[in-house]
């Protein structure tokens, strides 16, 4: 980032203020995705739970378009 930076070809934005309440639910959400991630492998294929794993990139990428 600071070469990117250097060379202005990606301008460094300043840091935001995190409040503690986003610190928490970030851990949160950090702490189930884990466990959430065993579940889906107990109750889905390993071929399906790759599938649903590759496809979330596009699925974000056609909801920012939106």
């Amino acid at each position: 980032m600071a070469i990117l930076n250097s060379f202005a070809l990606f301008p460094a934005s300043p840091p935001s203020k995190s409040t503690p309440l986003a610190l928490f639910t970030l851990g949160v959400v950090i702490s189930l995705s884990t466990s959430l991630a065993n579940v889906s492998l107990k109750y889905n294929s390993v071929g399906f739970y790759q599938m649903a794993k590759i496809a979330v990139t596009p699925s974000i990428v056609l909801a920012e378009f939106i």
